[in-house]
């Protein structure tokens, strides 16, 4: 069956939008099941027949589609209709796909699923930045809020979502993340005109291979789908120290080894998943200034603490 493409009212029909559709047309063209696909802001939800839904993975695989949810409901015991959901790569499109006569009852199906609340939002998390502010004289961003509960106050999902980043339990692979934090840059104008020339680093967590594991592949997926350029390697831990989270007067970068020529003149991203005092984030942001010659330091945060 040929799909069947319907834009919605008001449709922004951007170009990475489109590509996306061209790539979904060449891939699934002939795909022998039954589908209905609402690509809407960035987000995307699948309904498929049970029996021939797993024909449909290595196309969500292929496009680094991100599903934000941990399992699959049937949404008719009869019919056997599943759902996927999820991230795409940044795309304001608005529109449905459909590989199907009973479209209409597809189209109700999901509906009826996302309103009884048994299953997730289509995106559960942040796209844009909540937080603009500064530290000291550095432009900072923040997706959302983050609480330090300590055992004292419930965690919300996002707090929950933010120690799946620090622990690498993503529920779809080192994506998750990378594709929220590729859409609030490219939704910041002033940011996302930066996206080519400037260079992504890290404030390096307290250990090696905590810091390996935390921002490697983060580091490296986000600047392979922004252009920017990969500064993970540019600062190096030397040694590794306890955790000085919310120390004020002590030096939080004293045990690293900055390449300052990897700096020098360049616009810098400076990343971290949360944002507490903001002290660790100005000591390594002065350094860079006074001895890399950068020409800025932005912050980004997946979180700022409330």
């Amino acid at each position: 069956m040929k799909l069947n493409i319907e834009y919605l009212p008001n449709n922004r029909s951007d170009d990475e939008g489109l590509n996306i559709l061209r790539q979904i047309c060449d891939s699934l063209q002939s795909a022998e099941t039954e589908f209905v696909c609402r690509i809407s802001d960035a987000a995307f939800i699948i309904a498929a027949t049970h029996d021939n839904y797993t024909r449909l993975r290595p196309v969500l695989k292929e496009m680094n589609w991100v599903r934000t949810e941990s399992y699959n409901p049937l949404l008719s015991a009869t019919e056997g209709i599943r759902m996927f959901c999820g991230l795409t790569s940044w795309t304001e499109l608005d529109c449905w796909i459909c590989n199907t006569d009973r479209a209409e009852w597809f189209k109700q199906a999901i509906e009826n699923e996302l309103q009884s609340g048994c299953y997730r939002a289509v995106v559960p998390l942040p796209v844009r930045f909540k937080h603009r502010f500064q530290i000291d004289c550095y432009d900072c961003y923040a997706l959302d809020d983050y609480t330090a509960t300590h055992g004292i106050h419930p965690m919300t999902d996002y707090d929950i979502f933010i120690y799946r980043f620090k622990d690498s339990k993503h529920f779809a692979r080192p994506w998750e993340t990378v594709r929220l934090v590729e859409q609030a840059l490219r939704r910041e104008q002033n940011l996302a005109d930066k996206l080519t020339d400037a260079i992504l680093t890290v404030i390096p967590a307290s250990t090696f291979w905590e810091n390996q594991r935390r921002f490697q592949t983060f580091c490296r997926l986000l600047c392979e789908t922004t252009g920017l350029e990969n500064g993970f390697d540019a600062i190096e831990i030397t040694h590794s120290r306890a955790s000085m989270r919310g120390i004020l007067y002590k030096s939080k970068i004293e045990n690293l080894r900055i390449h300052y020529n990897r700096f020098r003149g360049r616009s810098v991203f400076l990343f971290d998943d949360i944002c507490n005092t903001g002290t660790g984030f100005n000591q390594l942001a002065d350094a860079l200034v006074r001895y890399g010659d950068v020409s800025s330091v932005t912050g980004i945060f997946l979180g700022k603490n409330t």
